[in-house]
């Protein structure tokens, strides 16, 4: 059995991540809640584990883990090299509202937010006919942006010219 009661607690317990309680006092401090949602009877059957919240360090790299599986995606699809800023990771955590949900909101943020802009910005300059050499995601004011640098553009083969006739 899993629950969110008592995230409050925890949360207020561990916002300095670099000094976490002690599982017991977390478990202590939730206590309140859980009896005020659990009959005590259940929770006397139960083992109470509280989950410490994730840390910055930690969600950075479930970040870093996402986005690299874009990066090789761009690598293997297109022969790009795909960067990305410190700002998008900060950026994600930002719009992950509610941080105590963990990196579910993350993966949300990359699939439903950042993964169909990217793709229709790549589309766009396919369109517009470049092909990519490289290209930066870039976050600030509330958006991410992104930066292409495109290989050159190949001069067509000159046509013979139909007035010259070769001697």
């Amino acid at each position: 059995l899993t629950t969110n009661v008592g995230d409050r607690e925890i949360m207020q317990l561990c916002q300095d991540e670099n000094h976490l309680p002690d599982p017991d006092t977390l478990e202590q401090a939730i206590r309140p809640a859980l009896l005020n949602t659990f009959p005590a009877a259940l929770l006397g059957r139960l083992s109470v584990v509280p989950y410490y919240p994730l840390g910055r360090q930690a969600l950075y790299k479930i970040i870093d883990l996402k986005l690299n599986k874009v990066v090789k995606r761009v690598r293997e699809n297109y022969d790009a090299e795909l960067t990305y800023s410190d700002g998008v990771r900060e950026e994600i955590i930002r719009r992950c509202c509610n941080l105590e949900s963990g990196a579910r909101l993350i993966d949300a943020v990359v699939n439903n937010e950042l993964l169909p802009e990217i793709s229709s910005q790549f589309l766009r300059n396919l369109m517009d006919g470049n092909e990519l050499l490289r290209a930066r995601i870039v976050a600030g004011d509330d958006r991410f942006r992104y930066l292409f640098k495109n290989k050159p553009k190949k001069k067509a083969a000159a046509e013979p010219d139909a007035d010259k006739k070769e001697k």
